[in-house]
């Protein structure tokens, strides 16, 4: 599995990896994109806030701003919103992730 499918993966399977709140999602994300040697979020501070703040400091907040209903959501609403924000920046950066994962089949 590529580095995009993992993160496609994860994005539809956040539990399986130990993700359950935004700020484990957002350490993930940090880390993954370290790991990815900064390929996976290239360019996503600038396009999530171009001040000074770093994108886990404001994240929230957009999202906020685009569903005023956020901080309401439960954890697990929470955590899809930024994997689907990311999804989109990575789509308007024309490096669209996979879609969700194949299920897989049981051998009998």
């Amino acid at each position: 599995m590529d580095i995009d499918d993992r993160l496609a993966d994860v994005r539809f399977r956040p539990s399986a990896y130990g993700i359950a709140t935004l700020r484990e999602a957002c350490v993930f994300l940090c880390g993954f994109d370290v790991a990815s040697e900064n390929r996976v979020l290239r360019g996503f501070q600038e396009w999530v806030d171009p001040g000074p703040l770093v994108w886990t400091s404001v994240v929230s907040g957009l999202l906020e701003k685009r569903d005023p209903s956020f901080p309401d959501l439960g954890d697990g609403e929470q955590v899809a919103a930024l994997f689907d924000l990311v999804a989109e920046f990575r789509m308007e950066r024309g490096d669209p992730l996979p879609g969700p994962p194949e299920p897989r089949r049981v051998r009998r």
